[in-house]
């Protein structure tokens, strides 16, 4: 088991909750678990600086979950601005 497995394994369940509750539903806190992880992989680096892997994980998972709320707030209309768009 590498490294990476071992964090998934021990800090997984722990931040999918803390994602179910901070920002979605199942599916979404899934799908940001899995973004989490591939973001840690991307800074792995940052691991070995970090004085605790699970807070290092848990911040990522925030930076993670914030920036897809970003998105969404980006590309939904309010309903003047969608009612003032061309049919």
């Amino acid at each position: 088991m590498n490294d990476l497995e071992r964090l998934y394994r021990d800090h997984g369940p722990a931040l999918l909750a803390y994602l179910r509750r901070r920002f979605a539903g199942r599916q979404v806190a899934e799908d940001l678990l899995q973004e989490t992880f591939v973001q840690a992989l991307r800074t792995f680096d940052g691991l070995a600086q970090a004085a605790s892997p699970r807070a290092w994980l848990f911040a990522i998972a925030r930076h993670v979950g914030l920036s897809a709320q970003r998105r969404r707030r980006e590309t939904t209309l309010s309903p003047e601005t969608a009612a003032a768009l061309p049919q």
